[in-house]
């Protein structure tokens, strides 16, 4: 997920440097110029990241041995596994008969469609209210600090413990009553406003596709089983994107009622598998708390023995010691 930061100012631009891009685009060979400038500071770059940017705690080169030995047993600490250059297929395995690998595929294809719509057509839905041109460009502009608040106030909330679902769920909210708006109100020009303030709602979509994408990276231990359920899920991801747009047909512009209702579809079918995956990961937890005793962090040899089982690469389902964030 990609925070659209240029939302907010990409009808400023269209508005106000609108002839300053005519110019240049008509000047094609100092365009091209400046691409390849571009290009060549984006490869310098990728350089730098390659050569200082470690892609494990232990590889850190301008880290000494003893930082790079407290970064190891910190991750060991998460009881998630360490990175393992081998392939291990009885996590591929673990991860396809795992059903919250799926519900959060699931997940992740409504949050698709629900992305892939509001990007491609948010355009559209202001201009279907009565406005055109360079007017509709600007009134979608709070759209964007919109979807900057609302990942700043639904991340902070997601930071709680255990709150992690509750949060996805809530931060869906916003968009569902937006939807419901747009469905709802009277197309009258009087209204035309309020029917914008309900699309810029939309934006609030990103926050939870970010909460959604967090939750595999805490709760999916075993460095194979976590990298095939990330590929999963961004197929999934993908699908969904390219098939939102499809939602909006063309002889049902300007109101689109199909896509609405569909994307409607999509906010409560997101919301039900999170509570189901939220629901899973609390009984699996009480399960293991019943059959292994709950962890406590008074108790320094277990936290000793999960810390040094946490260099095992074991998945979650593997560590006994592992319990789900909800």
């Amino acid at each position: 997920m990609v925070v659209q930061h240029a939302g907010l100012l990409g009808g400023l631009a269209e508005h106000d440097f609108g002839q300053v891009v005519a110019e240049l685009l008509a000047n094609g060979a100092a365009l091209a110029k400046g691409r390849h400038h571009g290009l060549g500071i984006t490869v310098a770059w990728a350089g730098v990241i390659l050569v200082f940017l470690p892609d494990s705690p232990h590889k850190g080169r301008i880290f000494s041995e003893y930082e790079r030995a407290v970064f190891v047993w910190r991750v060991a600490q998460d009881k998630r596994g360490v990175k393992s250059p081998k392939i291990r297929m009885n996590q591929i395995w673990e991860t396809l008969i795992d059903p919250k690998t799926w519900l959060l595929c699931l997940s992740s294809a409504a949050l698709g469609i629900l992305n892939g719509g509001v990007v491609n057509f948010k355009s559209a839905l202001i201009a279907g209210f009565g406005f055109a041109g360079q007017e509709a460009n600007l009134l979608g502009m709070p759209s964007g600090a919109i979807q900057i608040v609302s990942c700043v106030l639904f991340g902070m909330l997601a930071r709680l413990k255990n709150i992690k679902g509750v949060a996805m769920i809530v931060s869906c909210i916003p968009g569902v009553v937006g939807l419901i708006g747009i469905l709802k109100i009277s197309h009258n020009p009087k209204y035309k406003y309020s029917l914008v303030a309900c699309t810029w709602l939309q934006a609030c979509i990103a926050a939870p596709v970010a909460i959604s994408w967090s939750l595999p990276v805490v709760n999916v231990a075993g460095h194979t089983k976590r990298s095939c359920t990330l590929g999963l899920i961004f197929i999934f991801f993908a699908a969904g994107m390219i098939g939102g747009p499809h939602l909006f047909i063309a002889s049902e512009a300007l109101r689109y009622p199909t896509a609405i209702i569909g994307l409607l579809s999509s906010y409560g079918a997101a919301m039900l598998l999170q509570a189901a995956y939220t629901a899973l990961c609390y009984f699996q937890n009480k399960a293991r708390d019943e059959k292994y005793g709950r962890p406590t962090e008074a108790d320094v040899r277990a936290r000793e023995d999960a810390a040094l089982r946490g260099f095992e690469d074991q998945t979650d389902m593997e560590n006994k010691e592992f319990r789900f964030s909800l």
